[in-house]
């Protein structure tokens, strides 16, 4: 982290550390950033807290309660304090499994056999521990213990059929807005499906002249419209 952070401030830059040493070494084009980004640590271990105290501009958790994460952000303190840091800007952020539903038990479903796919192990047991589910009242009052525990910035990431994304987006930061000015930011991910583009005229051209020869089929909508509240666990869920 201090190799790059010098990188990224000095040109040429010297380095002499216990590991790495160098000098008249230049890193361009320089960030837009001064003195640079800002370097998010992760990990959950107390060598990662302690590192994300030292030298982290903030720490961002995953697969932890509420209460670990207080304790957690507690560590990170002690470690900042006794390296002469303060944590005025400091972003304690949080990855957050979130499945919207109309109730618990069924959003629970669609969580835990979502991410069962994705990592190829069992997640029925830590739906309790780790999930944002249920309703959006009820997602929120989860994310509220994250809030009360310190953190200021949650990253959700919608688990589910594509549906998940757009109820995210409409159940669960409207009901966050008014508290976006009290320390909270969400930051929905997006899905990893590539956005579609508007085809050029050459592109329409040469599908029209296809379509002429027969060699595109229309393409139909599939029955049964958008799957409702994350209900719908058939699909590609990785």
């Amino acid at each position: 982290i201090d190799v790059v952070r010098t990188l990224w401030r000095d040109s040429p830059a010297t380095f002499k550390g216990r590991f790495t040493q160098f000098s008249g070494v230049s890193l361009d084009p320089k960030p837009v950033q001064k003195p640079g980004p800002p370097i998010w640590i992760g990990g959950r271990s107390d060598a990662a807290l302690a590192r994300a105290g030292r030298h982290g501009d903030g720490w961002v958790s995953y697969v932890v309660q509420p209460e670990r994460y207080g304790q957690s952000l507690d560590k990170i303190r002690a470690a900042a304090a006794a390296a002469g840091r303060t944590l005025d800007r400091f972003a304690a952020a949080h990855l957050a499994f979130v499945t919207v539903g109309r109730d618990w038990e069924s959003a629970k479903a669609v969580w835990a056999a979502a991410l069962t796919k994705r990592y190829a192990q069992d997640f029925e047991p830590l739906a309790r521990k780790y999930g944002i589910i249920g309703t959006p009242e009820q997602c929120a009052e989860q994310l509220e213990r994250f809030r009360a525990a310190g953190c200021n910035y949650v990253i959700l990431n919608p688990i589910g059929p594509a549906a998940e994304e757009r109820l995210c987006g409409g159940h669960i930061l409207p009901i966050y807005d008014g508290c976006l000015d009290e320390g909270i930011a969400l930051i929905a991910r997006r899905a990893r499906r590539p956005r579609a583009r508007a085809a050029g005229p050459r592109t329409r051209a040469r599908q029209g002249a296809r379509q002429q020869r027969g060699l595109v089929r229309e393409r139909r909508p599939r029955s049964g419209g958008v799957p409702e509240h994350g209900d719908d666990v058939d699909g590609d869920l990785s």
